[in-house]
């Protein structure tokens, strides 16, 4: 999803502008929601009309599922074939997600050795100390003022 959407808008927003908008999403709850209105408000003549715009073409669809499904989803999300699609569909996701932090997160933000060092300290900070993600967060944009600033 993410590659297509880099194709469409990074050329109208910019690429620095759809990656910083993407990580700064990845840090909040609902990450493709939140980018979604992102989106929206940096390629509409009014951001606010624009974020307005995405976030109800993001979210009614799903709203309106829901409504229409609800009483057969419970019913059928009893049954161990479709149970175990809903478990095949969430692995999907996950590789899914695995793809996009490659490419382009990945490939286009991580330059240099110690951007890969900084990548693996972020890892064994979350894993091992199981350090807060605000934590994480600040020392990530600490890392990159003070990158940008000696650059």
């Amino acid at each position: 999803m993410l590659p297509l959407l880099q194709d469409y808008f990074a050329q109208s927003i910019g690429h620095e502008s759809f990656i910083t908008g993407y990580a700064v999403a990845q840090a909040l709850p609902g990450p493709l929601f939140t980018f979604a209105t992102y989106l929206g408000a940096m390629s509409y003549e009014s951001p606010l009309i624009g974020a307005f715009i995405a976030t109800l073409g993001i979210f009614l669809p799903g709203f309106l599922l829901v409504l229409a499904f609800n009483q057969h989803w419970k019913v059928l999300a009893e049954h161990p074939r479709v149970s175990g699609a809903i478990v095949g569909v969430n692995a999907s996701v996950v590789g899914l997600l695995a793809a996009t932090l490659y490419s382009p997160v990945f490939i286009t933000s991580v330059k240099e050795p110690i951007d890969m060092a900084v990548v693996a300290s972020i890892f064994v900070l979350l894993r091992s100390f199981k350090l807060s993600i605000i934590r994480i967060i600040l020392l990530v944009l600490v890392y990159g003022l003070l990158r940008a600033w000696f650059s």
